[in-house]
């Protein structure tokens, strides 16, 4: 048994409720002052964050404290609190505290550091003594307070390098030191643990601080941070032994009888006192003196008892140099805080009322204005000035934060941060269901795409667990509980075929579970860290995850391998999502920005500069055509996937945008937000229409001609044509994936733009139809870019069906070269543009699935075959005479040659009309 030689009694000499912290009473503040600018940091029970006081406009320290023991945040508030305004001591501003999430946070001081490795090598001999000093002002300071901090290293010393001022932050393993207690010896770092720890000598005191600075000291002056490296607690001791050697050691380990475990005996030897001077480096050399090695020998030793005290290590001649001038600062710095303190007590209470005063003013302001919203249809006009938009509808009222939303035909699913699950009407705005989903906040919700006779929708949530709910009797039922994660479940997806249930968590997990059963098929650990995006091919063969590493990882759902790893973002990655095309999805992340990544090129092939905030979700709508952000500055933006231009800025949420989705029955945007409302985004005439402006539809005649005649069909040649997957990497479709395309047709493309498509080769192999007679849709006024116009069917001239269904394979979306300049989606060369008119093969039509050549006066075209015959089919016409030397159907691998009008070569390899009516053609030169 031992006693400290200093500050022994403090504790026992203070009011007993002074190292109570069980019943200490913390006031937590709103954290709605304090504005979050980067993250700078973490650790194991912390993460750190560099903020703006939106009152002062001050710089400040957000320290979010992990899940953990209260009674240990207790403890670190109430140290932290009584040391405050001491010398070298980061003071604490405020302790804050989520209303909604119980997430406590602590305010502190914002110091101006360097990396500590980089800073250290670069002082003067007298600037080392003169920090070091300052640094023992400090834990003299919290020794006489009765406080030992337990974890001093170099990271949790900050220094000031503009003001000179030296902080010890990070005290949460601080505790009080009663003479006789025994404390936990699993506290500081491992590369700075005192030998008291590591021989399990539950009786320590303040002299473990000083071991732990000394350690720091080594590492500096001897150019190789840290000093002692044991790869664990065992091997530490060892390397600590091999310097100080094994005499000192087996004197303490018998004096006060301590007892070692079984794998620290086997590794400790006999090893002879190093000296000092064997482990000077020639970069550190300006440190070195016997002054400095005899502060060590009198700080390093074995026995706490014996190693000098923090004030008696201010008293050592190393810091001779330094002393006069530490202490005549310090004496500044006590004079000045005691004026200060008279002068801001008086004051301090007026300028907190007023600020209470205007906080509650604000909020009334806020609130009113979002009932005019909801209650006064003029008030829409108000965002049209800002976006070309209004907010058709806007629903207010929900008593949480709204986290997310989908949307399912005209219905509407939202998620609080209560656990309510809301469903509503998106034509009335009316909200149908409210209930009770989770115990915590919910992060994400999904609808089941084959929701009938099944679960209906699902959802995902703080408490660990995922639900599957279905309907019955016009009320929800929970139908499936999927446990299993160990942290929240910030994601869940089902499936296309809707069979399958896909969850992603904090745990780095992706999991996928059987929806009928609730057993889970799939486990994937591969991620580093929390996993927070999560989507599937519109096939269903590939799925996607992203972590906050900034990795995202590409899983064949077959064989449960990952087949990709894509990583680019500057910051971790919070949603993902795939385009319709099925090779092309997009990622946002804590970087303020979204990447379009290709799964043909394995690479980011587009990084838009989203938002000035993170983007918590991306959508693509159904055609591919346009992608919807959302992000925590308050905005939603569309982008044309043409350019990646931002077509439209909406704005009008008075927080965090925290969800978006395009609605399924017209081009509209719903986002759901912190502010508690949800909004439904269109223009005046019900239809968003992203495009800079209309085309007119072209002049369209209908005439009949005859059966064409059986023969092989034509094979698209190109890229597709010679591999039936879509790049080498990227498996073939799953058995189990479902068309999805309904054949609506898309938005039509910009005046000028050359649209090209890469089309996948199961739209042109399905074996040939033999039909009746077809109607011709023949194009009078010939553009001279490629456009495309949709003209009202004649009577009787229905829009031909699917039939039969699309093959599995994905959609691919279209590519544009603008000014022919090809974005890197295709190795093809493409003709010049004032050619364009002359060579090409102009296709007009609603859907195409399967094609076939034909031959008339008028030129080559396609024809749509089609298994009814009752139902007239369009046909692509070329209106351009081409000089061919005989025509054939191709096979596969070959292309035919013509003649173009100015006597050029050229190749056709494949010409055909994607799915929703864009039109484009493929020449090889």
């Amino acid at each position: 048994m031992s006693v400290s030689r200093v500050y022994a009694d403090v504790v026992s000499n203070m009011p007993p409720d002074y190292a109570d912290y069980d019943s200490v009473n913390i006031t937590w503040e709103s954290p709605d002052r304090y504005q979050i600018v980067k993250k700078v940091g973490r650790g194991k029970y912390s993460e750190v964050f560099k903020g703006i006081d939106m009152q002062t406009g001050e710089p400040i320290s957000i320290k979010y404290l992990k899940p953990v023991r209260f009674k240990k945040i207790k403890r670190e508030i109430k140290i932290m609190q009584q040391l405050t305004g001491g010398p070298s001591i980061l003071p604490l501003l405020s302790t804050v505290m989520n209303e909604e999430t119980k997430a406590p946070s602590l305010i502190t001081k914002w110091v101006e550091t360097k990396d500590y490795r980089e800073f250290y090598m670069n002082l003067t001999d007298y600037q080392l003594r003169y920090y070091f000093y300052k640094i023992l002002v400090g834990l003299d300071y919290a020794h006489s307070k009765g406080i030992m901090h337990r974890d001093i290293k170099p990271q949790n010393i900050l220094i000031d390098y503009v003001t000179k001022e030296v902080y010890i932050i990070d005290w949460g393993l601080a505790d009080y030191y009663k003479p006789h207690e025994k404390y936990n010896v699993r506290v500081s770092t491992r590369n700075y643990k005192g030998p008291e720890l590591l021989t399990n000598d539950n009786d320590y005191d303040y002299s473990l601080d000083i071991w732990s600075l000394s350690c720091m000291l080594l590492g500096i002056v001897f150019n190789r941070t840290p000093f002692f490296r044991g790869k664990d607690n065992f091997e530490q001791l060892r390397k600590i032994e091999e310097v100080l050697g094994s005499e000192d050691l087996n004197r303490y380990i018998t004096k006060y009888n301590l007892k070692l475990n079984k794998e620290t005996k086997c590794l400790l030897g006999d090893f002879e006192k190093r000296p000092w001077s064997d482990f000077i480096n020639r970069a550190t050399e300006k440190f070195i003196n016997d002054d400095l090695f005899d502060f060590l020998d009198r700080t390093l030793v074995y026995d706490h008892n014996d190693r000098l005290t923090a004030k008696e290590a201010m008293a050592h001649k190393w810091f001779d140099p330094v002393r006069d001038d530490v202490e005549r600062e310090l004496e500044k710095w006590r004079q000045s805080a005691v004026a200060k303190k008279s002068d801001v007590e008086p004051s301090k209470k007026v300028k907190l009322d007023g600020c209470r005063e205007r906080l509650q003013k604000q909020k009334k302001e806020e609130t009113d204005l979002a009932y005019l919203a909801e209650n006064e249809k003029s008030v829409r006009q108000l965002w049209d000035q800002y976006s070309n938009l209004f907010v058709e509808s806007s629903q207010f009222g929900s008593e949480r934060p709204i986290s997310c939303c989908r949307v399912n035909g005209t219905r509407l699913l939202t998620g609080c941060f209560g656990g309510e699950l809301r469903l509503w009407d998106l034509d009335s705005s009316n909200m149908l269901k409210s209930w009770r989903a989770h115990d915590d906040r919910i992060c994400s919700v999904d609808w089941n795409p084959c929701g009938a006779g099944g679960p209906l929708c699902a959802s995902s949530s703080l408490d660990k667990t995922a639900k599957l709910w279905g309907w019955k009797d016009d009320a929800p039922v929970l139908l499936q509980t999927l446990s299993g994660h160990l942290g929240r479940v910030t994601t869940v997806k089902f499936h296309p075929s809707g069979g399958f249930v896909g969850t992603v968590s904090c745990d780095c997990s992706f999991r996928l579970w059987d929806v009928a059963t609730g057993q889970q098929l799939l486990l994937q650990d591969g991620h580093a860290r929390e996993v927070f995006g999560l989507d599937f091919q519109c096939d269903g063969s590939l799925a996607a995850t992203c972590d906050q590493s900034g990795v995202c990882r590409v899983w064949d759902l077959r064989t449960g391998r990952c087949v990709s790893t894509l990583q680019g973002h500057v910051k971790g990655m919070l949603c993902c999502c795939f385009a319709p095309n099925g090779f092309q999805f997009a990622t946002g992340s804590d970087d303020n920005t979204v990447k379009i990544w290709d799964l043909r090129k394995q690479k980011s092939i587009y990084t838009v500069p989203a938002h000035n905030s993170v983007v918590p979700d991306v959508r693509f709508d159904k055609t591919g055509e346009f992608l919807a952000t959302c992000s925590f500055d308050h905005t939603v933006k569309v982008w044309s996937t043409r350019n990646y231009k931002c077509l439209r800025v909406l704005e009008g949420h008075d927080s965090r945008v925290s969800g978006i989705d395009f609605m399924a029955d017209k081009v509209g945007v719903v986002s759901c937000s912190h502010d508690k409302t949800w909004k439904k985004w269109s223009n005046d005439c019900g239809v968003m229409d992203f495009q800079p402006g209309r085309l007119a539809a072209h002049c369209a005649a209908h005439k009949k001609v005859r059966k064409p005649v059986h023969q092989p069909l034509l094979v698209a040649k190109g890229e597709f044509a010679r591999c039936p997957q879509l790049q080498q990497g990227i498996p073939v479709p799953s058995p189990f994936s479902q068309p999805c395309f309904d054949g609506t047709p898309s938005v039509a493309p910009t005046p000028g733009d050359n649209v090209c498509f890469d089309v996948p080769r199961d739209y042109i192999v399905p074996p040939f139809m033999h039909m009746e007679d077809y109607y011709i849709r023949e194009c009078l006024a010939m553009p001279t870019h490629a456009a495309v116009g949709f003209s009202p069917a004649p009577p009787g001239l229905r829009i031909p069906c699917v039939i039969p269904s699309p093959p599995v394979m994905p959609i691919i979306n279209p590519v544009v070269y603008s000014n022919n300049q090809d974005i890197g989606t295709s190795d093809l060369q493409y003709i010049p543009e004032n050619l364009f008119a002359k060579t090409s093969i102009f296709v007009r039509s609603v859907y195409t699935g399967k094609v076939k050549w034909f031959n008339n006066k008028k030129g080559y075209g396609f024809i749509i075959p089609d298994a009814n015959p009752d139902i007239s089919t369009d046909v692509f016409v070329h209106q351009t005479s081409i000089k061919s030397n005989g025509f054939r159907f191709l096979k596969e691998g070959e292309s035919v040659e013509f003649d173009l009008a100015d006597g050029q070569k050229g190749k056709v390899a494949v010409n055909v009309c994607a799915p929703g009516g864009l039109p484009f053609s493929r020449v090889l030169m």
